[in-house]
């Protein structure tokens, strides 16, 4: 086996460049000491080190500008694989200006933030970059510039980056992994994730832990208009089945009174629920909903399908049957909600119609059950009927409380 032999060929290298050093600075050392004797020789040879000196400054001046160059372009090609953040950090702190460069018109952390083999260095660009006021004045160091052709920030690009040049060959978690350092660096302002140029990306199932890590942090994300049409996420959620899972999750998890906005109607009237319905398999929506709303969780969900989607009360009844003789917050029960709401006698109004429910009055208007839909400029003589022979009782309640 050859174990060693990489080994002492390092430690050759290191003993050749120490040897070079060392002979640079021997060198230097005799040539200042010649020069400082330049009077005492003859003028021949004081004009020969006079020119000499001179092509010796213009190497030098040529080699270390040269290494200007190589230092701009490191750090306009960073890749995680082969380089680390010590060795980064000493390019930068040899030639800062190299921060400031720009190449096809972008700044190395801009072009940093698009490839998958250079995005977990950001925050560490980010952080030189602010120190060194890189972008200008509450810039957080270049993190808040837009790309020309994206028109997006580099936060807004870590957030999002799917289709250009930066998923293709990576994963979510460098991406990730970026996000969560900067947040704890305190480089996540919320006006800058929490708009329509990342919200409305919320669909893609690439970006679900992006989009999990922003929601937790700013949960008000959730019930923000990210369109014309006064669409939440969750709305715009719905395209694909895992991300109206998470939208619905978080909005469970941040947001359990308002059932997660499932229910919330865009300027169309479109619920997210309706629009799921539109885009995915039926069960697998219903199973999604049933997952993070559980029947026993004492969630008023059939008072929200009776008032916003009655025509989905069959798909939801059987599932959330235990709803049944669940009140809301002003103490209605959906029976009372489906009747005010004019939903005729049906398979419907049979199952909510239990004994309980046919004697108590709906505390908003004081009727019982089947006055309610008497009450009605287009009441049904058969639901009324249909009440009444269920329990006859309501009737004599009504009687007695005149």
């Amino acid at each position: 086996m050859n174990t060693a032999v990489p080994n002492e060929s390092k430690t050759t290298d290191d003993s050749n460049e120490t040897s070079l050093l060392q002979e640079l600075i021997s060198i230097h050392e005799k040539y200042v000491s010649l020069k400082q004797q330049h009077s005492e020789f003859p003028p021949e040879l004081r004009k020969k080190m006079n020119a000499d000196t001179r092509q010796m400054i213009d190497t030098y001046r040529s080699a270390m500008m040269n290494f200007c160059d190589g230092a701009q372009e490191f750090v306009h090609n960073l890749n995680d694989e082969i380089h680390g953040v010590i060795m980064v950090k000493k390019v930068i702190d040899t030639y800062p200006q190299a921060l400031a460069y720009e190449c096809d018109g972008l700044l190395p952390i801009q072009k940093a933030a698009l490839y998958h083999r250079s995005v977990s260095f950001v925050p560490f660009l980010a952080r030189e970059g602010d120190y060194l006021d890189i972008g200008g004045a509450r810039q957080l160091g270049g993190l808040l510039l837009e790309d020309k052709r994206s028109k997006m920030n580099v936060l807004q690009i870590l957030a999002v980056s799917v289709n250009r040049r930066a998923l293709r060959y990576g994963t979510e978690e460098k991406y990730l992994y970026a996000l969560k350092l900067l947040g704890e660096m305190n480089f996540l302002p919320r006006d800058k994730l929490v708009n329509v140029e990342v919200l409305r990306h919320v669909y893609n199932e690439q970006c679900e832990k992006r989009f999990k890590y922003i929601l937790n942090r700013f949960p008000t994300a959730l019930k923000e208009n990210i369109s014309r049409n006064m669409g939440f996420p969750i709305h715009w959620a719905t395209l694909h089945l895992q991300s109206f899972n998470m939208a619905l999750d978080m909005g469970m998890k941040h947001y359990p009174f308002q059932l997660g906005f499932l229910f919330e109607k865009n300027y169309y009237g479109q619920t997210p629920l309706e629009l799921a319905l539109s885009c995915l398999a039926k069960n697998d929506v219903l199973d999604c909903i049933e997952k993070w709303i559980p029947p026993r969780a004492h969630f008023s969900v059939l008072h929200q399908v009776v008032e916003h989607v009655p025509h989905l009360f069959n798909d939801f009844v059987f599932r959330y049957s235990y709803c049944l003789s669940q009140k809301d917050l002003n103490g209605r029960l959906p029976l009372h909600i489906a009747l005010n709401n004019g939903m005729a006698a049906s398979v419907e109004l049979l199952l909510m119609g239990h004994d309980r429910a046919l004697v108590e009055k709906d505390p908003v208007n004081g009727l019982y059950p089947f006055m309610i839909p008497a009450a009605r400029r287009d009441g049904d003589l058969t639901t009324i009927y249909t009440l009444l022979r269920r329990n006859p009782e309501a009737y004599t309640c009504a009687l007695s409380s005149v």
